[in-house]
């Protein structure tokens, strides 16, 4: 009775096999065999051989939902119900091709069965075959140590994939990154989701790392542009301009707009702006110093607004907020340091450089007539 009970169950067990590498055959009877899906296929019927196709794999579907290493395989890659979306297409149509290969090959080696009974054998086949090839295989292949870190790169550089072979150069050549921080990304990943093709993952981890990387890369620069940006700033604007060569209109617009800036340098820069000032006051004639340190004195920065808009050829209502230009001052002396001594001695508020001249008002920026 025991033999009895043995031989009974070998060929049931031969039958199911591996229930994690190999799918059963589908109880449900196929309504088409493989002598159909060829013959469409010899006469270039594709209409009646992916109907014949798609109504065989809606029976596989419905067969195959249990939580097995390869059902989850086979729903992952090849199943009509599964979730595609446009990054995954490449993956979509890889798995398509090489299944439909495999179904055409089947179905032409063993004409007479069932249809479902072929697509069975062709996911079977897959499953295996694909494992250890590292473009094809998915995560489960590398939880599963049949394709190592190392396959993947040998495989990148036979097929010269530039997508990978470059961020990894990248990666491993940056300090706090190298290879280390790709096999932690891939492992974490592929137990997330161990059915996803694990080159495309791969690629998507190596992109990602990579832009990190220069992200990161492009902020130390923005930062150093930035700090040396500063340390001229400083260096030129911080302290008077007469301390240089080039103290004239144009560099006195650029202290000003620095000393209006809100940062924590304000106030270095509007020392420097002050400083300029009372250099420029130290050329005026003595009666329009006196005048020039008591406006000074109440109102700094009214007075280095006046220099700013006397610099520009701005003329300024004081009953309204806006103002008109009239172009830049055009005084005597329009290059170097005696510019801003003659646009300091032009304010309407300071008595003429000569005294004889007090009837005739002080001298004003020159007004361009409007153009029609």
């Amino acid at each position: 009775m025991k033999k009895l009970v043995i031989l009974i169950l070998i060929p049931l067990l031969q039958a199911c096999g591996d229930s994690d590498t190999e799918l059963p055959y589908i109880k449900a009877k196929s309504a088409y065999t493989c002598a159909q899906y060829n013959e469409s296929r010899a006469y270039g019927d594709i209409g009646t051989q992916n109907r014949i196709k798609l109504a065989t794999m809606q029976q596989l579907d419905e067969s195959y939902i249990g939580s097995t290493k390869i059902e989850n395989y086979y729903r992952s890659n090849y199943t009509n119900n599964r979730k595609v979306f446009a990054s995954d297409m490449n993956d979509v149509i890889s798995y398509h091709l090489v299944f439909e290969k495999k179904l055409n090959d089947t179905c032409l080696n063993k004409s007479d069965i069932s249809l479902s009974d072929a697509m069975t054998i062709s996911i079977n086949k897959l499953y295996t075959e694909l494992s250890t090839q590292p473009q094809l295989a998915t995560c489960q292949s590398y939880i599963d140590n049949k394709i190592s870190y190392n396959d993947i790169l040998v495989e990148a550089k036979k097929v010269q994939e530039y997508h990978i072979l470059s961020p990894v150069k990248k990666i491993i050549n940056t300090p706090n990154y190298g290879e280390k921080i790709i096999k932690e990304n891939l492992i974490k990943d592929c137990e997330t989701n161990p059915q996803r093709r694990l080159w495309s993952l791969f690629i998507s981890i190596a992109s990602n790392l990579r832009i990190e990387i220069d992200k990161k890369e492009s902020e130390i620069r923005t930062q150093e542009r930035e700090k040396e940006k500063l340390e001229y700033e400083i260096k030129n604007y911080a302290t008077s301009l007469f301390s240089r060569d080039d103290a004239n209109c144009s560099s006195y617009e650029n202290q000003y707009k620095l000393s209006q800036r809100s940062d924590g340098n304000q106030k270095l820069f509007k020392e420097g702006l002050n400083g300029t000032i009372a250099d420029v006051a130290l050329h005026l004639k003595s009666h329009q110093k006196e005048v020039f340190d008591k406006l000074f004195s109440d109102n700094p920065d009214k007075i280095a607004l006046k220099i700013l808009d006397t610099c520009q050829g701005i003329v300024r209502d004081p009953n309204s907020p806006g103002y008109r230009l009239t172009g830049a001052y055009h005084g005597p002396e329009f290059n170097g340091k005696s510019q801003l001594v003659s646009v300091l001695a032009s304010l309407p508020d300071l008595p003429p450089e000569n005294p004889s001249e007090a009837k005739r008002g002080p001298i004003r920026p020159l007004v361009l007539p409007e153009r029609r």
